[in-house]
């Protein structure tokens, strides 16, 4: 008697798990980086006295993630809050509203990429007091062309070859790579950033 009432438990267990619907695998991540020395100081005050020290900027966004927006040689993503970190003269802070991947692919000169997004900093050195700031940041690079293909027209995709130095601008509308931040009462403040790019 218990070794039917078993086998009957097991029957219907299996008939139940059977009925489920199978889930769908989750679509990979392209991850984006540049990472490097901030510097030097093309405008502004520099609050967070960021400039000499270590930056990086990190996107994260699907790879099914479709454009918001597209031309022949430029697309733009909106990533959602979290989707980007930020490290910032040795602070560290991630994305508090939705963030902005440009990527340009032109038929001559740099691929370009652009991260913009807002977050909230502390400006003061780590482990003392200071005020939280709701600060907008922008981190533009530029890579060899060819880097993308025309797929990141349609999707995110990683860039190759992967990783790749970037250069530091030299002026705030110059050539190069840039961390542009800005809030009330701060004013613009612009870096170059001199380091490395990286995909996955």
């Amino acid at each position: 008697m218990y070794g039917r009432v078993i086998c009957r438990l097991s029957i219907g267990l299996a008939l139940g798990l059977a009925a489920l619907p199978a889930q769908e695998p989750q679509a990979p991540n392209v991850v984006i980086e540049v990472a490097g020395k901030l510097g030097p100081k093309l405008h502004g005050l520099d609050p967070a006295k960021a400039a000499g020290k270590p930056g990086s900027i990190k996107a994260t966004a699907s790879s099914t993630l479709a454009p918001v927006s597209s031309t022949a040689t430029s697309v733009t993503y909106t990533l959602p809050i979290g989707a980007v970190q930020l490290e910032m003269g040795g602070k560290h802070s991630t994305n508090n509203a939705n963030a902005t991947l440009t990527i340009s692919i032109p038929a001559t000169g740099p691929d370009e990429v652009e991260v913009k997004s807002k977050f909230t900093m502390l400006f003061a050195e780590p482990g003392s007091h200071g005020p939280l700031v709701d600060a907008n940041v922008t981190c533009s690079f530029e890579l060899q062309n060819g880097s993308f293909s025309s797929a990141v027209l349609q999707n995110p995709v990683a860039f190759s070859p992967s990783p790749q130095s970037v250069t530091a601008a030299t002026s705030p509308r110059g050539p190069g790579a840039k961390l542009i931040y800005s809030a009330r009462l701060i004013g613009k403040t612009i870096l170059g950033v001199k380091g490395r790019a990286s995909a996955k």
